[in-house]
């Protein structure tokens, strides 16, 4: 069930408020890393006071049976404050839902009413001496007695075991039979019992979270012992789907990010670009993270997707570090730049101010790959209808058919009249637009779905052009949508004409260059501003076959033509206050190259897959190599990355939010992605991959091409990174959580 976002919105308020309260009475100091380093008791009580531990548990055991949206929110909140939550993190994160799942009743209500009171602190026992992430590795043993179960082993960096209650240990109950995952149990420790010995482990920053538990035939009565006896690894992997994917995967370093645009000072256009990137990474991960808690809350299976969270996040963690360290000491005047007031206005809600403890990084070591084995898993996506799937299901039958001969037809003339056509009798090439206007109807989401799948198969034609733009442009400013190919002419395609006074109204001379798909286009429209007059938008229709036309491509051999128009010039209709704006084209532009991108970047992980796995080197599928297996993670990774940021800005569109930023996040994670998939794709692929006789280049050479068109993604994260240095830190976490990230969560 979802929750109401007006539910959504009292509970950030409530924490926003415990949380400035707290804060003015300095019962904490803000950290980075607050989830493993912020160790609080008397904190982790108030927050089990006030209901926001155990929050998604029956009140039968203590809990609050509240969504796990509203416990997302409590948790957001928390670590960008930089709150102490590490008392209870482990408890309420992972043992709580692993009791209520294979814990017994006794168990359930012995434990989980106290984790839910903040009374109660349980530290995670699985990695070992020598083990490394290799958990099915395990040495400790457990040996039957007669009332229970004698334990011996070593646990190591076992997070806060000298300051929790009991042990969740992950012990071997019985010799492995060839099946290292099997036999293996969990059982609960008392960290007082005789035989326990903690160890603090010191790290570099002087901190001692991590411990050493060892354990020298500690007795565990049967009643200790979870789920059943050799079913440990289920209960492992439930528990790790939970650590993985949660907030704390990209938030840790949030509030460095906060402090770095506290101050609105910045060093120029690298500087403003790094914080671009990085916002549009986090809000990217977002996306993905409330995703995963959505199958989580259904039972759906989350390995990889989680995995992919972790691993994205802790790159996120690293990169945001290393933007601080670049910052000069000394403050300079902040660049002025407009701003959209509806996603980055100044909330009224006090503003956390944050300190890192000096020299704290996070290690980008920790990282957890995917084995893709035999079969490439895939990441789900939002839960969508009936309809949709067949829209999906139609357009990619339609496209797989004929994709390989529109492509030829693109390779003599440019581009596919009869794909065109095809689109055209199914209703596809002006889906979004308004039945009214002559349009098919829908909204921009079931575009992305057509878009989607034409950058996936490659399909020379200009749908994004003629629906996302043309079609918009033509029915926001009501007039009649024609049938046919449609585009729009970009802002830098327009340099070289001018506008000069007609009588009342105005003409456009001169040549408009690079137009895409000009060739194939019915009509070309261009939608300015009049010279002088900013508030005055004017659109000229422009008839290709009155102009003469010049053959121009870009790197993909997509028409990128130049139009010199009329002696006489074409006319200007003038436009109602209330119609198209030429900067909100730009942006459409910018996200109809996102959507292409993403459809793209799906089919060269797809390809780059499947020779991976087929490819065989030194007797094995080069699948098989372990640098080959990451570089197919880090494009997975990024590839999810830019779907989930280019669904939240369609999202935001549809919902009539100010998609200005999540258009241009989309933008920078999509041609970030498409940087990750050249490079990986031509490595995997090897020389084949850069023949003609193979299917990838016709991939990256989109890939290089839509990069840059609508504007490359190092021009959008400067434009980002102005807008939330100029709104300081609580702008950047409103966007961030604000309307248009709710979308995201429906």
């Amino acid at each position: 069930m979802t929750t109401p976002e007006a539910t959504i919105a009292e509970v950030r308020t409530d924490v926003r408020r415990f949380l400035a309260e707290e804060l003015a009475a300095a019962s904490f100091r803000p950290t980075c890393d607050s989830w493993i380093q912020g160790q609080s008791v008397a904190f982790s009580r108030k927050l089990g006071d006030r209901g926001w531990l155990g929050m998604t548990w029956s009140q039968r055991y203590g809990g609050g049976g509240h969504s796990a949206r509203e416990r997302f929110t409590v948790i957001e909140e928390l670590l960008a404050a930089g709150a102490p939550v590490a008392a209870q993190w482990i408890a309420d994160r992972q043992t709580g839902p692993l009791l209520l799942r294979a814990g017994t009743e006794q168990q359930k209500r012995t434990f989980l009413p106290a984790i839910a009171r903040g009374r109660l602190f349980i530290a995670a026992g699985m990695s070992e001496p020598d083990s490394g992430s290799d958990l099915a590795s395990v040495r400790t043993r457990a040996v039957p007695t007669a009332s229970g179960w004698r334990v011996s082993g070593r646990k190591v960096w076992t997070s806060h075991a000298h300051r929790s209650h009991y042990l969740l240990a992950l012990v071997r109950t019985a010799a492995p039979d060839g099946d290292r995952h099997a036999r293996l149990s969990q059982m609960l420790i008392k960290l007082d019992s005789p035989g326990v010995a903690v160890r603090p482990i010191e790290v570099m920053t002087g901190e001692s979270h991590f411990t050493e538990v060892t354990l020298d035939d500690v007795d565990v009565p049967n009643e200790m012992v979870v789920g059943r006896v050799g079913d440990g690894w289920r209960g492992v992997m439930s528990e790790l789907a939970h650590e993985r994917s949660g907030p704390e995967r990209y938030l840790s370093t949030f509030p460095l990010l906060a402090e770095l645009v506290s101050g609105g000072t910045v060093d120029g256009e690298t500087e403003l670009a790094d914080i671009g990137s990085a916002t549009a990474r986090l809000w990217a991960l977002r996306s993905l993270s409330l995703r995963v808690q959505d199958l989580l809350e259904r039972g759906s299976p989350t390995d990889t997707a989680a995995a992919l969270v972790k691993d994205l996040g802790t790159r996120l963690e690293g990169d945001i570090i290393n933007i601080t360290r670049r910052r000069p000491s000394a403050d300079r005047a902040a660049p002025t730049m407009a701003r959209c007031p509806d996603c980055c206005a100044r909330p009224s809600s006090p503003r956390r101010r944050s300190r890192c403890a000096a020299g704290r990084t996070r290690s980008s070591a920790d990282w957890s790959r995917a084995d893709w084995g035999p079969e490439m898993p895939e990441m789900p996506g939002t839960v969508e209808g009936d309809e949709r799937d067949l829209l999906r299901a139609t357009v990619a039958r339609l496209l797989t058919d004929r994709a390989p001969s529109a492509r030829a037809d693109a390779a003599r003339q440019g581009w596919s009249p009869g794909l065109w056509a095809l689109l055209e009798e199914a209703g596809l090439t002006l889906v979004s637009v308004p039945e009214s206007a002559g349009g098919s109807g829908g909204d921009v989401s079931d575009l992305a779905v057509v878009a989607q799948a034409c950058g996936y198969q490659a399909a020379p034609v200009p749908l994004v052009e003629t629906a996302l733009l043309a079609g918009w442009a033509l029915a926001a400013a009501g007039l009649a949508v024609p049938p046919g190919p449609l585009t729009v002419v970009p802002s830098a395609a327009a340099a070289s004409a001018t506008l000069a006074p007609d009588g009342p109204g105005l003409r456009v001379h001169g040549r408009l260059c690079g137009v895409p798909w000009a060739r194939a286009a019915r009509q070309v429209l261009l939608l300015t501003a009049a010279p002088g007059d900013p508030g005055r938008v004017v659109l000229a229709a422009v008839d290709p076959r009155d102009c003469a036309v010049e053959p121009g491509t870009n790197l993909a051999a997509e028409p990128r033509d130049t139009l010199v128009l009329p002696a006489g010039g074409v006319a200007c209709t003038p436009l109602p206050a209330d119609g198209p704006d030429p900067s909100a084209a730009v942006l459409r532009g910018a996200l109809g190259r996102a959507l292409l991108m993403v459809g793209s970047l799906r089919r060269v992980l797809d390809l780059t897959v499947g020779y991976a796995r087929e490819r065989e080197q030194f007797g094995r599928p080069i699948g098989r190599f372990q640098a080959v297996q990451q570089q197919i993670a880090a494009l997975a990774g990024a590839v999810e990355q830019a779907q989930a940021m280019t669904d939240l800005a369609v999202a935001v569109l549809d919902d009539g939010g100010c998609a200005a930023e999540a258009v241009m996040a989309a933008k920078i994670c999509a041609g970030q992605a498409a940087s990750v998939a050249i490079a990986v794709g031509h490595q995997v692929h090897g020389a084949f991959g850069f023949t003609t006789e193979h299917e990838l280049h016709l991939h990256t050479r989109r890939l290089m091409a839509w990069r840059d068109e609508y504007g490359a993604e190092s021009e959008w994260a400067a434009e980002l990174g102005a807008r939330v240095t100029s709104a300081g830190p609580d702008g950047l976490w409103d966007l961030l959580t604000g309307r248009s990230a709710a979308v995201a969560a429906r």
